[in-house]
């Protein structure tokens, strides 16, 4: 598999306290990377890291290949582009105006290109109305076209959709699903509004205390928080000759707790049991959330 971004055993330390620790963490490209922490957990340190805006105590990472410290990291960073915290716009100018700036600066001409960013984020009608004047969900769509300003295929969002309103959550996602479907744009994006999170990100990295405790693939977060039936039983042997007669996956946990997937009536489930010698003494759903998955992960209910 290819990676756009991996870091290894990243550290980054103010004085006597040690924001990262050991973070070490594989972006493959082309997927939408969900960072998931706690509020202080270390996420817009390592993403302010990975854009060259502070170096590590320790540790290393590398931008396509590149690491950090080698002098072709530059040209890996003109294809990496990022919002931290809340997007670099001009209040006082129009979104085709900011543009412009933005494509000066990259030494390029605007014309058809800025015009192109404005229907891509759904800017197009926002005429001379300044900047300031914005809800902030049009500002963050703002603060996306001109990143994208510089053809970047790597972009990292920092709390993109922390404090918008539910319409604007939605334009956000679906800007992003676009970047990524339509442009092949690798995204690296935290959040703590992990409901939203988990209908944008292929892959997922968990984040605790500056060190990121576990990576999984969307996929294979669905198949451990799949639905489920938590059976306490009286025989765990009955319990799975019972489920295989029912053609259901099955998990024994215990002698006495398993675990029982796909769909099935408790009628039906009671019957097998039956047949097999193993009383259901209890049966509970089991629906886990990305919320209470990550809870789970860091043994806590604190804020994410």
């Amino acid at each position: 598999m290819e990676y756009v971004l991996k870091t290894e055993n990243l550290c980054k330390s103010y004085r006597s306290h040690q924001v990262l620790r050991d973070a070490t963490m594989n972006v493959p490209k082309g997927s939408v990377y969900g960072l998931v922490g706690r509020n202080g957990a270390g996420k817009t340190t390592l993403m302010r890291l990975v854009c060259g805006l502070q170096t590590p105590t320790s540790g290393s990472y590398s931008l396509y290949g590149a690491a950090y410290n080698d002098p072709s990291v530059n040209f890996a960073r003109k294809r990496t582009c990022a919002i931290i915290e809340a997007p670099s716009i001009y209040q006082n100018m129009t979104a085709r105006e900011n543009l412009d700036v933005q494509f000066s600066l990259l030494g390029m001409s605007s014309g058809k290109a800025a015009d192109d960013l404005l229907e891509l984020v759904g800017l197009t009608d926002t005429g001379t109305k300044k900047a300031g004047h914005f809800s902030l969900g049009m500002r963050q769509r703002l603060g996306i076209a001109v990143t994208l300003a510089g053809n970047p295929d790597f972009i990292l969002l920092d709390e993109p959709i922390n404090g918008l309103d539910p319409q604007g959550i939605v334009e956000i996602r679906e800007l992003i699903l676009k970047l990524n479907r339509e442009k092949n744009i690798t995204v690296l994006i935290s959040s703590h509004i992990l409901s939203e999170l988990s209908l944008l990100a292929t892959d997922y990295g968990f984040m605790d205390k500056g060190h990121i405790i576990k990576e999984i693939s969307a996929r294979e977060l669905e198949r451990s928080m799949r639905k489920s039936m938590r059976c306490v039983i009286s025989s765990a042997p009955g319990f799975a000759r019972a489920a295989e007669k029912l053609a259901l996956e099955y998990e024994i946990i215990s002698d006495s707790e398993a675990l029982l997937f796909g769909n099935t009536t408790v009628t039906s489930l009671v019957e097998a049991l039956s047949s097999e010698g193993c009383e259901l003494i209890t049966v509970s759903g089991n629906d886990e959330s990305l919320e209470s998955f990550f809870l789970d992960l860091i043994g806590g209910d604190g804020n994410v």
